[in-house]
């Protein structure tokens, strides 16, 4: 039998709470559970830049399938169910405690997805994560947010 502890505390905790040494049973900083990597202080950093590697790679492969004459309902729907689900994956779990630097990382991939003709539609980071929160990722398949007036306005359409 294999047994791990997740230590989570951090180096300035108490003493009282920390947990002692045991023998046979490894203390690790980093652990993947269910494909989300967590590290001993809550942050998601590991598993963001898993995340944005695999996008950018997946970003490669759909430049091909793009001029492979795929056409661009097909080429979003492709979109839609290799990176787009990439990013939802357990996304209640770690996108309120992103760093607007990791935001940014991911909304600049996703902007250039678009200059690259590989979808068609504007995603927004912090719009698929609301979306995912409220249980509406259905209802964002060709919108996008307006960040001076937070409203939802159809792609091309002037905003409300």
């Amino acid at each position: 039998m294999f047994s791990v502890i997740i230590n989570i505390l951090t180096s300035h905790a108490p003493a009282k709470y920390a947990i002692p040494l045991l023998d046979g049973i490894e203390r690790l900083t980093n652990v993947c559970l269910l494909g989300v990597t967590i590290n001993s202080f809550f942050t998601w950093n590991n598993y963001i830049d898993q995340i944005w590697k695999i996008i950018n790679q997946r970003f490669y492969l759909l430049n091909q399938i793009k001029h492979m004459s795929l056409d661009k309902n097909n080429l979003n729907k492709v979109f839609s169910a290799i990176i787009v689900s990439k990013l939802t994956y357990a996304i209640q779990v770690f996108s309120g405690s992103l760093t607007r630097s990791d935001i940014d990382r991911i909304d600049a991939s996703l902007r250039k997805a678009r200059r690259w003709g590989i979808t068609s539609k504007e995603y927004e980071f912090c719009v698929i994560a609301a979306l995912a929160d409220s249980r509406l990722q259905g209802s964002y398949e060709g919108r996008s947010l307006s960040p001076a007036l937070g409203s939802h306005s159809q792609e091309g359409a002037t905003p409300i």
